[in-house]
C-alpha cells in the first residue's frame, strides 16, 4: 500500500481446478481497506471492511468462510445376474417372479422388495430397477424367488445372499457384488414341472350266440402298435368273465404322447364255435394341460379304421347235423 486512499480487494474460490465429487462454494467477498497518513510519516492501514456479495446487495460480514461439499457420484448395480431353469416342459415368458430384499428382511412381497424380477422364455431374469448407492459401505441383500408352487411346478426354495461392496473412487462410487457361499458369479433357480399321471383300461365285451358262455371260455389279446396299425409285442392276454365283459390290466402314462394298440381274439379249437377275426385298433392320446394334470382320449376303430364305440367280438356256435 503506497498511498493514502481505499483500497478495494475481491476474494473468491478458484473453481478451475475442480476436485470430482468437491460442490464449491461459489460465494464472492469484497474486502475494503483505508489507508490513512498519519502526518508523522507513515502510512496506516484501517480495520479491513468485508461484505458479502448478495443478490440483494453487499451485506456486511465478520469473516470470510467458504464451506465445500463433497458428494461423491452415485453407483449402480444392475442385476444382470440371476437366471432360471424350467425342468420338464419349456418357460413361458414372465411366469415367475423374484424380489430382491434387505438381508434378512421379515416381510418379503413385492411392495418390500428393493427389485423385481421376471424370467424372459430364455431364462434370463430382468429386474425393473438397479440398486443405487450414494455412499460407500457394505450393503447386504437377499435374493429369492416369490412364485409359489402349484399347476404342477415345485418352486425353487433357496435364498441367496448378496454382498454389496461400494468404494469410492476419487468422486465416483463403484458396486461390485459378491454371492454368499458361492464360487460363482452366476445365481440360478430350478423349478421343476411335474404331471399328476393318468391310467386307461382297455375292455370290451365277448357274446356268444347259440350257447351259453362259459367263465373264461375266451381268450383275447392286446398287442403295441405304431401309427401304421403294424403288430407289434404283446402286451397281455386275458379271458372274458362269465358276462362277457373282459379287460387287460390299465396303462398308466406319465407324459404326453399318442400309443397305438390292437385287440384280436385268439382263434381256438372249440367244436361248432365260429370265431370273430375282427381286429381292433386302438388310439390312445395323451395330452398336458400345462398346468400339472394330464388328460386322455380314447379311440376305438375297426380294422378298417371305422369309428366303434366299444370292442365287441361275437362269437357263433351251431352243432352239426348227424346220419
Amino acid at each position: 500500500l503506497t498511498e493514502a486512499k481505499t483500497y478495494y480487494y475481491v476474494i473468491k474460490e478458484n473453481s478451475n481446478a475442480a476436485l470430482p465429487g468437491v460442490t464449491y462454494d461459489m460465494s464472492e467477498y469484497q474486502v475494503a481497506v483505508t489507508v490513512t497518513d498519519n502526518l508523522k510519516g507513515n502510512l496506516v492501514a484501517g480495520t479491513p471492511v468485508i461484505t458479502k456479495k448478495t443478490t440483494a446487495g453487499n451485506e456486511p460480514v465478520s469473516a470470510i468462510s467458504f464451506t465445500n461439499k463433497y458428494v461423491p457420484a452415485e453407483a449402480s448395480l444392475t442385476i444382470d445376474f440371476v437366471n432360471k431353469t424350467l425342468v420338464g416342459r419349456s418357460m413361458a415368458n414372465a411366469e415367475f417372479s423374484f424380489g430382491v430384499f434387505k438381508h434378512n428382511q421379515i416381510i418379503r412381497n413385492e411392495s418390500t422388495a428393493e427389485s423385481l424380477g421376471t424370467n424372459a422364455s430364455d431364462g434370463n431374469v430382468i429386474f425393473n430397477k438397479a440398486l443405487i448407492f450414494d455412499k460407500a459401505g457394505t450393503y447386504n441383500y437377499d435374493i429369492l424367488e416369490l412364485t409359489g408352487d402349484g399347476d404342477g411346478i415345485t418352486t425353487d426354495k433357496a435364498v441367496y445372499e448378496v454382498t454389496v461392496t461400494v468404494t469410492d473412487n476419487n468422486g465416483q462410487l463403484e458396486a461390485d457384488y459378491e454371492i454368499v457361499g458361492a464360487t460363482g458369479t452366476e445365481i440360478t433357480f430350478v423349478n421343476r414341472y411335474q404331471v399328476v399321471g393318468t391310467d386307461v383300461i382297455i375292455s370290451g365285451t365277448k357274446v356268444l350266440e347259440g350257447k351259453e358262455l362259459n367263465n373264461e371260455e375266451f381268450s383275447f389279446t392286446l398287442y403295441n402298435s405304431d401309427n401304421s396299425w403294424n403288430q407289434g409285442t404283446e402286451v397281455e392276454t386275458v379271458k372274458n368273465k362269465a358276462d362277457g365283459s373282459f379287460a387287460f390290466n390299465k396303462i398308466d402314462y406319465d407324459a404326453a404322447g399318442t400309443h397305438y394298440y390292437i385287440v384280436k381274439e385268439v382263434k381256438g379249437d372249440k367244436g361248432g364255435v365260429t370265431y370273430d377275426a375282427t381286429v381292433y385298433r386302438i388310439k390312445v392320446e395323451i395330452t398336458d394341460d400345462m398346468l400339472g394334470q394330464l388328460h386322455k382320449s380314447v379311440s376305438i376303430f375297426d380294422g378298417n379304421n371305422v369309428s366303434q364305440t366299444s370292442i365287441k367280438f361275437i362269437n357263433g356256435y351251431a352243432i352239426s347235423g348227424t346220419d
